[in-house]
Order: structure tokens, then sequence, then C-alpha cells
């Protein structure tokens, strides 16, 4: 009777072992598909974060341009004001902001 007893200690302590060793396996498994899951997440994410970026890239570059092409046409309007002031009349007029600009005043 003494061996019976020994023998099933023995074999349930085999079975808890192939049972630990089974779990430690799926737990590996586990831990490995959430690891693989984890770095696809993150793909996705860069790519998602690439894409939002080359947007708003997009976006202000398209701004930029639509404050450039603003700017550029007030000074083609005041360009053409400009043309129609004879030599003298602009000189005045620039000797005159200059004037504004200058510490203390006058030239």
């Amino acid at each position: 009777m003494g061996n019976d007893i020994l023998h099933e200690i023995i074999a349930v302590e085999t079975e808890i072992q192939r049972n630990i060793e089974i779990e430690k396996e799926r737990t590996k498994e586990r831990i490995e598909k959430v690891k693989r899951d984890a770095e696809d997440e993150i793909v996705r994410e860069e790519d998602r974060l690439k894409e939002s970026c080359a947007q708003a890239l997009k976006e202000a570059a398209a701004d930029t341009e639509r404050k450039a092409s603003g700017i550029i046409e007030k000074a083609v309007v005041r360009a053409e004001i400009l043309k129609k002031f004879d030599s003298e009349s602009l000189r005045e007029i620039v000797m005159e902001r200059i004037n504004l600009i200058l510490p203390g005043g006058k030239l």
C-alpha cells in the first residue's frame, strides 16, 4: 500500500509538472502574440502619423502659397501705383518715409 501511494504521488507530481510546462508554453505563446500585436499596432500608428504629417505639410504649403500669392498681388498693385509717380514725387515720398524711420527725424 505504501508503494501505491508513492506511485500515485509521483504520478500526480509528474502530471503537475506537465501542466506547468504546458501553461508555461501557452503563456509564452500569448506573450509572443501580444508582442506581435503591439508591434503591428506601432507600425500602423507610425503609418497614420506619417500620413497625418504629410497632410499637414501639404495644407501648410498650400496656406503659405495662398498667403504669398496675396502678398505678391498687393505688391503688384502698389508697384502699379508707384509707376504713376514721377521721379521727384517718388524721391519726396522716400525721403518722408526715411525721416519717419530715422531716430530724431530729419536727414
